[in-house]
């Protein structure tokens, strides 16, 4: 059985403009028959595309936990756009508050917007944009 484990799964070629070439699972090093370009693939990106086909539960939590990533991701670009520079901050700080060694990050950008993003107490990360707006007046007086 362990031997069938690592064995590579066929798959037949689709397209004339690609080749087969093959990755294993991060996790459990399972070997997949990967349909990609005819110019390469790295071997980093060959093992993610074989560790998002994988069925082993690591693989399956790695996704799980990409698939929320890319879910927090979209909701920091959609509250502050995808080029700025709060955007890139908070989306740096993901895996830390996710892991729990950073509770909250909170980005001030200095023309009245700010982002935060934090660990709810339910695990849910959650996103937040604030706008403070101060008026005042100032006359010298003497």
């Amino acid at each position: 059985m362990e031997a069938m484990k690592h064995m590579a799964i066929p798959t037949e070629k689709q397209l004339d403009s690609t080749t087969i070439s093959y990755g294993a699972c991060k996790f459990c090093h399972q070997n997949f028959a990967l349909e990609v370009l005819k110019e390469g693939m790295s071997e980093e990106k060959l093992e993610e595309l074989a560790t998002r086909k994988c069925d082993c539960n690591e693989a399956r939590n790695y996704l799980s936990r990409e698939k929320k990533r890319d879910k927090v991701i979209g909701n920091i670009v959609e509250l502050f756009g995808e080029a700025s520079t709060t955007s890139t901050i908070l989306i740096e700080q993901i895996d830390r508050i996710a892991s729990g060694n950073v509770l909250k990050v909170t980005v001030d950008s200095g023309n009245g917007y700010k982002g935060t993003l934090q660990m709810t107490s339910k695990g849910a990360l959650k996103v937040e944009r604030s706008i403070s707006r101060k008026l005042s007046k100032e006359e010298m007086y003497e």
